[in-house]
């Protein structure tokens, strides 16, 4: 419940941050653009946005937090960073219902695209949970006070995400035949278990983390 409530202090700090949620409209008018996109690029794109958000609350400065009271919450030592690992899942979560969403929504308008294979959204979640939670160790582990390289820790695992993703994919023939052979039940279901227990043993260590530094 405390972690709960730290979650949603970190949506009320980083609502002016909200618009985001809009980033699925703008792969709408890619897709309709390019109506031959694979939508295994599409849903890649979707995750792409929710990573760049879904680390806010880490970059947040410590004169807002102290604004919001946060410190005053009672609360174990590093119940707040575990609020920021629940923030970044529940959005990493939200943008991938969106993507299944605009994937479905641009299939009926563009018949031609066809639309992603269920069994592959659990394993690009997997991959991108596992991505968020290296992010975030980043933040817990250095801490950077530096607004520039908050925003080179806050960029560049969303876009080796995507666009390392994309690269592989379009380039290594053996990479797009690992995920096809994964999109079965048991294969993504064995991704979404795998990522899921990365992502919380990252919150369990940033917790660690966050605790000895208040020590």
């Amino acid at each position: 419940m405390r972690i709960f409530k730290f979650m949603k202090i970190d949506v009320f700090l980083c609502r002016s941050y909200l618009w985001i949620l809009l980033f699925p409209a703008l792969v709408f008018v890619i897709i309709l653009v390019e109506p031959d996109m694979n939508p295994v690029f599409a849903s890649l794109y979707c995750l792409f946005g929710g990573l760049i958000i879904s680390c806010l609350p880490f970059s947040l400065s410590p004169s807002l937090r102290t604004e919001s009271f946060t410190h005053l919450l009672p609360a174990r030592r590093g119940d707040d960073v575990r609020g920021h690992f629940l923030f970044s899942f529940l959005f990493l979560l939200l943008f991938l219902l969106l993507s299944a969403v605009t994937i479905a929504v641009s299939a009926v308008i563009r018949p031609s695209m066809g639309l992603l294979a269920p069994a592959a959204y659990p394993v690009l979640f997997a991959i991108a949970l596992v991505f968020a939670a290296a992010q975030n160790l980043l933040f817990c582990a250095f801490h950077p006070g530096n607004m520039q390289a908050q925003q080179l820790m806050r960029m560049i695992p969303p876009f080796l995400f995507f666009f390392g993703g994309t690269a592989l994919l379009e380039n290594i023939p053996s990479a797009m035949a690992l995920l096809e052979a994964l999109l079965t039940p048991t294969g993504s279901a064995v991704c979404l278990v795998s990522g899921l227990v990365i992502f919380l043993l990252a919150a369990q260590i940033g917790a660690m983390i966050s605790a000895g530094r208040e020590a």
